[in-house]
């Protein structure tokens, strides 16, 4: 509801197109294995990682045109009057406040889009617990590494 200069207010609707399955599935695929990007959505951060994950046109969470509509109940006859405009101001502010409404405003549960990328992080853990890799350096390579001698005992 938007107060013009009429006594009752103006109803507008705004409507968004849901997400198809391909572009939900291709959004899941960019959030797999980010949590602290996801937990940075969750402060009100929108984290440069992600960026992908609202901008790319057509299959990101940001609307492209084709995807949202607008009505108003005023008699103005533009698509997108100033009551529209003074909606879409206000969405944008709760955007700003919570980045996580996007998934929100595209049908996806955020908190279920978590879940799973924890899910997917931990198994990948798992996975790997008790694998060595070439990152970890033997014991004699690490006093090497900072110039130190290995205690051998004695005082010095």
């Amino acid at each position: 509801m938007v107060q013009g200069s009429r006594r009752t207010p103006y109803t507008v609707q705004v409507q968004i197109d849901s997400l198809l399955d391909r572009q939900l599935e291709d959004i899941a695929k960019l959030c797999d294995q980010r949590i602290t990007d996801l937990e940075q959505l969750l402060a009100g951060k929108f984290p440069k990682e992600l960026e992908e994950l609202f901008t790319v046109k057509g299959q990101g969470l940001f609307p492209t045109i084709n995807e949202i509509d607008f009505d108003c109940t005023c008699p103005d006859w533009a698509s997108m009057c100033k009551h529209v405009t003074a909606v879409l101001y206000g969405i944008g502010a709760r955007f700003d406040e919570d980045p996580t409404l996007f998934f929100t405003l595209r049908n996806i549960d955020f908190r279920l889009l978590l879940k799973k990328t924890i899910d997917q992080k931990m198994d990948s853990m798992l996975k790997n617990v008790g694998k060595t890799t070439s990152r970890v350096l033997d014991d004699p390579d690490v006093f090497d590494l900072f110039g130190v001698g290995e205690d051998n005992g004695e005082d010095g």
